[in-house]
């Protein structure tokens, strides 16, 4: 069977599996891709990089676009404290554990706590809507922590993979000025083409992603942290345009970042794991349900009800998304092997199954 059919075939099946459990559509198509690896035998062939890297940015791009700058300023001290204890506290322990525990590198233990500290914005607000939360005090506590996690997150990707130099500090400089003014210039693009111009617009962002990942390529800024700041300065003039954001999602969640996540699963070898990495998946998966759910919890117990904060710290527990854009950095860039990826993907992907069941079977009147 052709490759390139049994892979949509596994993704909209995939689909219908993640609405008949309840679980991440992302997740599932992370374990869809495992199972095109290592029982179908499937391989990434040549095309699937690229339009795996095209739904990388475009997962972050949407990542940027939810970024509220009004309710983090509304509630930054609140923010502050749990986003900065939510990352750096799992943060520290996982360096930790991997560089005593495992005898581990100094670089390849950045990878792991790098890879295991994110949340999943994306599947945090998708909870959040399901739940109701979203216009609720609380819902907006949760999210905004979540989004400083997030800019961390970036923050870290950028740091511990890419290197910081005055060359890449001048051009990202430059991109951000670029970006900043990008949806002026839309803005007046799209006012003096009026009309049923959509298509249009979209083959604008759709640009404006490609030019950052070629940028990317020439400086020292992974596109993944590009792509992050543009959706934040594009989220203003795409909230105008419905259609738009309508049609975008549908390009990059319905075709893009499926194929992401499925090559993600689809990088995995399990069959170079052995008993070490066995104890390691086992170890880490304990280790980061426990060390992700209690630091959340206890810090969001300070604002809020005993509930919320259960409920927030199996949220936080869910860190499938950016754990994957860190792994596969590591894996390209050759600070990981293939068998060290397939131990962290292993991890995420449990993990974050679990902290979903937690969620699912939580009561709902929260």
């Amino acid at each position: 069977m052709d490759a390139a059919f049994l892979m949509g075939l596994l993704i909209v099946f995939g689909g219908i599996l993640a609405l008949e459990l309840g679980l991440s559509v992302a997740i599932v198509e992370i374990l869809l891709g495992l199972l095109g690896a290592n029982l179908f035998g499937m391989a990434e062939e040549q095309w699937i990089p690229l339009m795996a890297n095209f739904g990388l940015l475009g997962i972050m791009f949407f990542a940027g676009f939810e970024t509220d700058a009004n309710s983090i300023r509304k509630n930054w001290k609140k923010s502050a404290v749990l986003g900065i204890t939510s990352f750096f506290v799992p943060f520290l322990v996982f360096y930790l554990a991997s560089f005593f525990i495992f005898n581990l590198s100094s670089s390849t233990s950045l990878v792991m706590a790098a890879s295991f500290s994110p949340v999943s914005l994306a599947i945090i607000y998708l909870v959040l809507k399901e739940n109701k939360m979203l216009s609720a005090p609380s819902g907006q506590l949760v999210l905004s922590a979540a989004m400083l996690v997030d800019v961390i997150s970036m923050i870290v990707l950028s740091v511990v993979f890419e290197g910081v130099s005055f060359y890449s500090i001048l051009v990202l400089f430059i991109v951000l000025l670029s970006l900043l003014f990008l949806p002026r210039f839309g803005r007046w693009l799209f006012s003096r083409y009026r009309g049923d111009s959509s298509e249009f617009k979209v083959k604008f962002i759709l640009l404006t992603l490609i030019a950052l990942l070629s940028v990317s390529e020439k400086i020292n800024v992974h596109g993944a942290v590009l792509a992050f700041v543009a959706g934040f300065f594009f989220s203003e003039m795409i909230e105008e345009h419905d259609v738009l954001e309508e049609k975008l999602r549908a390009v990059i969640f319905g075709f893009m970042a499926p194929i992401f996540f499925f090559s993600a699963g689809l990088g995995a070898d399990f069959s170079v794991l052995e008993l070490k990495h066995l104890v390691f998946i086992l170890f880490y998966a304990a280790l980061v349900l426990s060390t992700k759910y209690f630091s959340s919890y206890f810090v969001f117990r300070r604002f809020m009800s005993r509930k919320i904060s259960s409920f927030s710290g199996w949220l936080f527990s869910i860190n499938v998304t950016l754990g994957i854009v860190f792994a596969r950095v590591a894996l390209h860039k050759g600070m990981i092997d293939v068998s060290s990826y397939s131990a962290v993907i292993s991890v995420l992907v449990l993990t974050s199954v679990l902290a979903s069941l937690a969620i699912r079977i939580m009561p709902h009147e929260i």
